[in-house]
């Protein structure tokens, strides 16, 4: 897999007896070579106290909206920072503003 998404710990990991089932999938993540996402307060504080946490690619306490993210769901937070970024006319003029000018991207398109 190319990214893998891990939320909830395996047993109770604040054990050490219950840990190795937690403790053997951070450890598979971090050797997968894939983009890691540890979501959740629980995952979060497993990888954190096993010690795997700066090997994975993200470690997001959001757990339940972050899956709801990956369903498709719509986050009302979101929702109300872009309308207000909409309305204040942040998001099109840093689009304006940032976007390469025609003819300036040299050779190859960069």
């Amino acid at each position: 897999a190319k990214t893998i998404i891990w939320n909830g710990p395996i047993g109770v990991f604040e054990f050490k007896n219950f840990a190795k089932g937690t403790e053997a999938i951070a450890k598979a993540l971090t050797e997968s070579g894939a983009t890691t996402i540890v979501g959740g307060g629980d995952s979060a504080s497993a990888v954190d106290k096993l010690g795997f946490s700066d090997k994975m690619t993200l470690v997001s306490s959001g757990g339940g909206a972050s899956l709801a993210l990956f369903e498709g769901k719509e986050l009302v937070a979101l929702k109300v920072l872009e309308q207000w970024a909409l309305k204040k006319g942040s998001i099109n003029n840093r689009i304006d503003k940032d976007a390469p000018k025609e003819g300036k991207a040299g050779k190859g398109g960069g």
